[in-house]
């Protein structure tokens, strides 16, 4: 068998633990770091698909550092369990637990690199405690390291992490300087550099629109959804469209706005990225309600109750959505709770372009890159 299909096969055994151990038995010692590692790359592609899987897949690789007695293995399991607490569950608290001891088994060895690697995502816990002069100069312990092994793909990861805590604390300036470079690391990484800057192009559209600068954020935007096309990136090119509508809702092209949400939003539903929908929703009901078509808010959050059953979330949450029009304002607050988005830092009073304030309800702080976090 291929290495994919041995992780493709251990992965069908996260639910049963002795099939799992018999599995990993027979596989070659020189070969079993390497799948543990294809392992780890597994768990982060269901992060934000399938949080339990992903942690089933973390603890499988923790399994299979006992069952292979290999603390180097167990350092990985953990560094992914972490991972996926922080960028998946919101379980910052025992992510930096888990950090801590993968970083202790490490040091062990040296491996300097590795710690690395979990800084980039352990800075995000930090940020999301509030934890944030920490954050900052664990940053700059990473920042070094990445440098001196050349991991550029992880360096641009780093700083679309700082951005964001940038962001959050309403920096905009900083985020961006921070944006441009994760462009800069990208740009040093080759085919897949490029296959990963949509993304970046994306939040500099965001921030450039906090910033009042509509033109170069339209600009990005189109950017970011040629290049997105043209790699086939749907996910990238829903955000893209979902952007996009914002700033042009913002700079009063309401129609061509809510076109591109709609579509960014049943883009998310069919990759069974429910909360990314729920958040496109959000502007949607917010801009109806500004627009006083008060019928189609209410039949969006019934599209919401939808959302929320079909993403198997607890009824406390759908409820929250059966009231009618006094729900679409509560409703970024119940979002906030359930970690979906960030918590909101007030945009000060902007200059009137058009006729339309920076500040108006529409826009909050809400953005892509304010939630997400990258490893």
């Amino acid at each position: 068998m291929t290495a994919d299909d041995i992780v493709d096969q251990l992965v069908d055994l996260v639910d049963s633990h002795e099939a799992a151990k018999s599995a990993v038995a027979q596989l070659d010692t020189e070969d079993i770091v390497d799948i543990t590692a294809d392992l780890k790359q597994r768990a982060l592609y269901y992060l934000r698909r399938d949080g339990p899987k992903a942690l089933a897949i973390a603890d499988l690789i923790l399994n299979i550092g006992e069952w292979r007695q290999t603390p180097s293995i167990r350092a990985l399991g953990l560094q992914t369990k972490a991972t996926t607490l922080t960028l998946s569950q919101g379980e910052f608290e025992a992510a930096l637990d888990l950090y801590e001891e993968s970083e202790e088994i490490y040091k062990q060895y040296g491996a300097d690199l590795d710690i690395a690697l979990g800084q980039v995502s352990r800075i995000w816990a930090l940020a999301c405690l509030q934890r944030y002069e920490e954050a900052f100069v664990t940053a700059e312990w990473t920042q070094k390291i990445l440098l001196e092994h050349q991991a550029y793909r992880q360096l641009a990861a780093l700083n679309n992490n700082l951005a964001a805590v940038y962001g959050r604390r309403g920096h905009d300036e900083e985020a961006l300087a921070r944006i441009i470079q994760v462009e800069d690391a990208y740009a040093r990484s080759g085919e897949e550099g490029q296959r990963r800057l949509p993304y970046a192009l994306i939040n500099r559209a965001i921030l450039l629109r906090n910033l009042g600068r509509f033109d170069e954020s339209i600009a990005a935007n189109l950017e970011a959804l040629d290049k997105a096309t043209e790699y086939s990136q749907i996910t990238n090119v829903a955000r893209a469209e979902q952007n996009l509508g914002i700033t042009y809702f913002i700079t009063g092209s309401i129609n061509q706005a809510h076109a591109l949400l709609e579509k960014a939003r049943d883009t998310f539903i069919s990759d069974r990225r429910y909360h990314d929908a729920v958040l496109v929703d959000l502007f949607i009901s917010d801009g109806l309600l500004y627009l006083g078509r008060h019928e189609e808010a209410v039949a969006t959050c019934r599209q919401l109750q939808k959302t929320f059953q079909e993403a198997g979330i607890r009824p406390k949450a759908e409820a929250v959505t059966s009231t009618g029009l006094t729900t679409v304002h509560s409703l970024p607050k119940l979002c906030r709770r359930e970690r979906w988005i960030a918590p909101v830092v007030p945009i000060p009073e902007g200059k009137v372009r058009g006729g339309i304030r920076r500040n108006r309800p529409v826009v909050g702080r809400y953005g892509d890159f304010l939630r997400d976090g990258l490893v």
